[in-house]
């Protein structure tokens, strides 16, 4: 199996960098595994990992926080809180290790601006042409009233 040979490795690479005190590189190992974790489906391990990631080091270590935020975004439900500390992990996360994950992270810091943005006025509301995106924000707005 591939998967388990990939999780075996990742694994052993944090290890062996962990002995050796190279803790960036250990935290790097478990971000990327958190991120395969995250495409097998596996997500409240994928967490765990990522966690365990930033814990060893918060150094260059962009992979780890973005994909938590992701993770904590869409668990936080209705509670806004949640959600405001899972949009900094976002935020903050930095410039990732590919193009495909830069993008996606571009793409998500937007549409989190511009629900902040939103959230301030209903003018706000129109700044997106995702006409979901303006349907909804009006409607949210009309039963903040």
């Amino acid at each position: 199996n591939h998967a388990t040979a990939a999780e075996w490795r990742y694994r052993e690479a944090s290890r062996l960098a962990l002995q050796t005190r190279r803790k960036v590189l250990a935290a790097h190992a478990l971000g990327r595994f958190g991120y395969f974790l995250i495409h097998w489906n596996r997500r409240q391990e994928a967490k765990e990992v990522l966690y365990e990631s930033r814990r060893i080091s918060s150094k260059s270590n962009p992979l780890a926080p973005y994909l938590l935020g992701v993770l904590e975004r869409q668990d936080a439900g209705p509670d806004l809180e949640r959600l405001k500390v899972a949009e900094e992990l976002i935020l903050n996360g930095g410039e990732q290790p590919s193009e495909d994950l830069e993008a996606e992270r571009q793409k998500m810091v937007k549409v989190i601006h511009y629900w902040r943005e939103a959230q301030t006025s209903s003018r706000n509301c129109f700044a997106s042409a995702d006409a979901a995106f303006v349907a909804i924000c009006l409607i949210g707005h009309l039963f903040q009233r």
